[in-house]
């Protein structure tokens, strides 16, 4: 755990660094049908290759010559107890690992969650750590609400109120939503003027869709 500061809906995470231009590696991972299903049904992964593709993914960023300030990887790409191991690998190379991971399950309301979690390297006592901040998707796209109800009967559901606030790390200010959340015009436009980057991690195939919504965007937020 470290300090941080939440004002005006801003969590402040403190990194000293030089000012200059930041740099992100965009991780292309790919999650089978089959591993999403079992994540689903609180099944094991079928894909016994998947720790061991990703590991080799997380490593080629951390001995790329190009070290870059933060690694993203797509939505549900992640089972939560790999991402904390994996996070801390990569701060300890003062790279930021911000991911979606596979569904948290509460199985006393038979509901799952949705959530990016992003760590954050930050000097705040003197020698890195990291700050780690969960954001919880609002809503499930139509598409995937219709899923998770015939595979398992289950229903997407927040684990607390789906907040949507800006992330101040060091000198850049980011915001967070996950997937579907970028066609919420809303939650485009309430982030106009205020943020440097948005990151979305994303797990779908509608590409030509997406593509045109980060054109606007990016001219729309900027």
């Amino acid at each position: 755990h470290t300090s941080c500061d939440i004002a005006n809906d801003c969590l402040r995470v403190p990194l000293d660094r030089n000012a200059r231009q930041i740099r992100l590696a965009l991780g292309c991972f790919m999650t089978s049908d089959e591993s999403w299903i079992a994540s689903v049904c609180g099944l094991p992964d079928p894909d016994t290759t998947r720790y061991a593709r990703l590991c080799r993914l997380v490593n080629g960023v951390l001995s790329s010559p190009l070290r870059p300030d933060y690694l993203v990887l797509p939505e549900l790409s992640i089972p939560p107890s790999w991402y904390i191991r994996l996070a801390a690998k990569c701060m300890h190379r003062g790279i930021s690992l911000l991911a979606g991971v596979e569904y948290i399950h509460d199985n006393s309301k038979n509901t799952v969650s949705n959530q990016i979690w992003a760590s954050f390297v930050t000097d705040c006592i003197g020698f890195p750590v990291s700050m780690i901040y969960r954001q919880d998707k609002g809503r499930p796209a139509l598409h995937e609400a219709e899923e998770l109800h015939n595979k398992a009967g289950i229903q997407l559901q927040p684990e607390s109120k789906p907040t949507k606030p800006i992330v101040n790390h060091g000198d850049v200010y980011f915001a967070f939503l996950m997937c579907s959340e970028l066609t919420n015009i809303d939650f485009r436009a309430s982030l106009r003027g205020k943020i440097d980057v948005l990151v979305v991690p994303e797990w779908n195939q509608d590409t030509e869709t997406f593509g045109t919504l980060v054109e606007a965007t990016a001219v729309d937020i900027h």
